[in-house]
């Protein structure tokens, strides 16, 4: 017999890096009258699809790199400078596990920063290692002339 009622529902999210359509999910759901005995019969189907990060918990957002544009699952999902006590050399924008780099702060913590704010950060490390340095060398070098 044919079916008496179906009903079919979509999630989807536009990628506006992409602009494409990205699947989150769909449910169906089909309701029909049984020869044998005419009673309501119902069948309900529901499709989960993983986010980019490969985790089937809700998207909670996506990547804010240019190009990119993957949907991350609440867990997976950062912010460059940290998710949780932003750190100040953080941009903020979100990204995804591939634009990810993690930085270790001075205080022990390890934080994911984009690109950009990880480049800074590098640059300037590099510069105050260089810095201290000649700082070092020329303490011990007037040490040595005055002693």
């Amino acid at each position: 017999m044919a079916d008496l009622r179906r009903r079919h529902r979509r999630k989807f999210s536009r990628n506006p890096e992409t602009n494409s359509i990205d699947n989150l999910g769909s449910n169906e759901e089909y309701h029909r009258l049984r020869e044998e005995d005419d009673c309501m019969e119902s069948f309900e189907q529901e499709e989960e699809t993983a986010s980019d990060c490969g985790c089937f918990g809700a998207p909670a957002g996506r990547c804010a790199e240019p190009g990119c544009g993957r949907t991350n699952c609440a867990s997976c999902h950062a912010h460059c400078g940290g998710s949780q006590n932003q750190a100040p050399e953080g941009c903020g924008m979100p990204v995804c596990g591939r634009h990810r780099y993690y930085f270790t702060m001075p205080d022990g913590r390890n934080l994911p920063f984009c690109r950009d704010c990880y480049g800074r950060l590098v640059r300037r490390n590099r510069w105050r290692l260089v810095a201290r340095t000649f700082v070092d060398f020329d303490a011990n070098h007037t040490e040595s002339r005055h002693g």
